[in-house]
């Protein structure tokens, strides 16, 4: 399963289409809310469950850090929204898998996606 937080970012949005495309078989869940994401993460098996968070802002990576811990054995995928330095350390500490950028090329994520996809139990 993928969990979408999904809070208006724009590369979350273009994201979707792409996804339900190249993995028609997986099941995508979209969440539009932290309460509604966490509330699902603690009913599922970890291990199963490939997360993509999408930041606008630093503000959303403090508020992704504050739920550290509900993804502390979870795959991460990670879209930042810009590349400054600051940006990227405050994004590292969630200990993605994979980090990307608002702007960057989605056919790259969606690729990554699949990969770590077909390896999940």
């Amino acid at each position: 399963m993928i969990a979408l937080l999904d809070t208006t970012n724009e590369a979350a949005r273009l994201l979707k289409p792409k996804l339900n495309e190249r993995l028609p078989q997986t099941a995508l869940e979209i969440f539009a809310s932290y309460p509604a994401l966490r509330q699902r993460l603690c009913q599922l098996d970890e291990a199963q469950v490939l997360t993509i968070l999408a930041a606008d802002s630093h503000e959303q990576l403090q508020q992704f850090r504050e739920l550290r811990r509900l993804f502390a054995d979870m795959p991460i995928v990670l879209i930042l929204p810009d590349t400054a330095p600051e940006t990227i350390r405050l994004g590292h500490r969630l200990s993605p898998r994979f980090v990307s950028s608002r702007g960057a090329n989605l056919n790259d994520l969606v690729m990554v996606v699949a990969r770590m996809n077909a390896i999940l139990p």
